[in-house]
């Protein structure tokens, strides 16, 4: 009889401990969970366009890009008005004239340079939050979550 107990009380102690071992798994992913969520939730700004639902994120991916096109259209129109600077014999008058419409023609081939990469950044931005979302799915994200360290 005694042989019984024995067995019996070695079988319920290897139940324990993969109940233990179980329980402390559970716990450590949750923890890791929730650490990770957090985590995330501090990261909400890095993505700009996360609060937009997706028909809105095309609808601004499509008048982004029109307006990047629009816009190196201009850059290149201003590209053309660049004659280089037209000899100016004589007065002074004449001189500063010409460096200043040289300067307006500089400027204005800057600010279009400057508004296509806002429009191209802008529109990246929108590509990648589409990617972000296309690759995530519910179950990975949930995973992803529980796993990483």
């Amino acid at each position: 009889m005694a042989r019984k107990k024995a067995g019996r009380k070695g079988g319920s102690g290897t139940g324990t401990l993969v109940s233990i071992v179980f329980l402390i798994a559970g716990g450590l992913g949750g923890f890791n969970y929730h650490r990770n969520l957090a985590l995330e939730e501090a990261k909400a700004g890095a993505r700009p366009f996360q609060g937009y639902t997706d028909e809105a994120l095309e609808e601004l991916a499509a008048a982004y890009g029109d307006q990047a096109d629009s816009l190196e259209r201009k850059y290149r129109a201003s590209l053309e008005r660049v004659d280089g600077v037209r000899d100016a014999d004589g007065l002074i008058m004449e001189k500063v004239a010409e460096f200043e419409r040289v300067q307006k023609i500089g400027d204005s081939v800057r600010l279009a340079t400057s508004q296509v990469a806002d429009a191209e950044a802008r529109l990246r931005q929108i590509q990648d939050e589409q990617t972000w979302r296309s690759s995530q799915s519910q179950w990975s994200l949930h995973l992803k979550r529980l796993t990483t360290i």
